[in-house]
């Protein structure tokens, strides 16, 4: 695979005014070492990603656009609550909100530099879900207040989780062209009504499952990256995201739990749910390849799904 496939268009992520500064100097003060070298990395929706060379140590930059804003915010704090439970995530070196004199309405994440391979290009994959999972576990346990996307105290900012569900972002903007696929949006959103959540408390969720974001050290320890888009509610949702995206990853959930078959349906249901918003995504950045897929994985879940009703 060509790396410069995997490259995203910036063009609409507030990134314009950064790819004009040349901002190693701006970055000198942050460190108590001599930077050596800044290197882009080409991966990535929505941040722009660098490699920090220094003196001692390297260490991963992430720089996120005006629109997503507090993204890297929620992310910091994500790593922090997750590494005091015993997760296997970097340590975050420094974060930058907004107001910063660097690169001005733009948040920066330093965080430290794990060496590895991605898990997208392991030749066995099979041989680290167990890993994965152990890591949802321990996402998992951390209790949230609220539900949905998290505000500045990183509460959800819905009092109920299925206020949460039944709302997403852009669809509006995306219903027609949605609904000329055969995508069925009012189905979801009427099977969703349907269901008596029994939720009393929210977990902390991943939010993003996606092969690019593990990463497999040299002595096998996995790293999971990439948490900015965190947020609080039902653990189930998180296993419809991967459900979602990864076939493969199905006859590994035992390693989640045991799932019974009404959880089992639930979970297809939440995946049909993560398909629309990632499909209204994939829509507003015109991103043909992905949009196609995803309209794939939707009627083939959706027909799953209704065979388990």
């Amino acid at each position: 695979m060509n790396l410069m496939d995997l490259e995203t268009d910036y063009s609409k992520t507030g990134f314009l005014a950064v790819d004009k500064l040349v901002f190693s100097g701006r970055l000198n003060y942050i460190f108590s070492e001599k930077l050596i070298k800044i290197e882009k990395i080409p991966f990535g929706n929505v941040n722009r990603n660098y490699r920090i060379i220094a003196q001692r140590k390297k260490y991963f930059c992430k720089i996120s656009p005006l629109w997503y804003e507090n993204s890297l915010r929620r992310e910091a704090w994500a790593l922090r609550n997750i590494t005091k439970k015993g997760g296997i995530v970097p340590a975050v070196i420094s974060y930058f909100d907004k107001n910063n004199n660097i690169i001005p309405q733009h948040e920066i994440l330093i965080l430290e530099y794990i060496s590895g391979k991605n898990f997208f290009f392991h030749n066995n994959k099979v041989k680290f879900y167990k890993n994965i999972f152990n890591s949802y576990n321990i996402i998992h346990s951390i209790k949230m207040c609220g539900f949905g996307w998290l505000d500045s105290h990183f509460i959800g900012r819905n009092k109920k989780w299925i206020d949460f569900l039944m709302k997403l972002e852009n669809i509006d903007t995306c219903r027609e062209l949605i609904i000329s696929h055969d995508v069925d949006i009012n189905y979801v959103f009427s099977e969703l009504s349907k269901f008596q959540f029994k939720l009393d408390e929210s977990r902390l969720l991943y939010g993003d499952y996606n092969y690019y974001n593990f990463i497999i050290t040299n002595d096998e320890k996995l790293y999971s990256l990439d948490l900015q888009n965190c947020f609080a509610g039902d653990p189930a949702y998180d296993i419809g995201i991967i459900i979602a995206k990864d076939n493969i990853s199905k006859k590994h959930l035992k390693y989640l739990d045991n799932f019974s078959e009404d959880k089992m349906r639930l979970i297809y249901l939440y995946a049909l749910r993560h398909l629309l918003s990632i499909l209204s995504f994939y829509i507003i950045n015109v991103n043909q390849r992905k949009i196609g897929f995803a309209i794939k994985r939707f009627l083939e879940l959706e027909r799953k799904y209704k065979k388990l009703l």
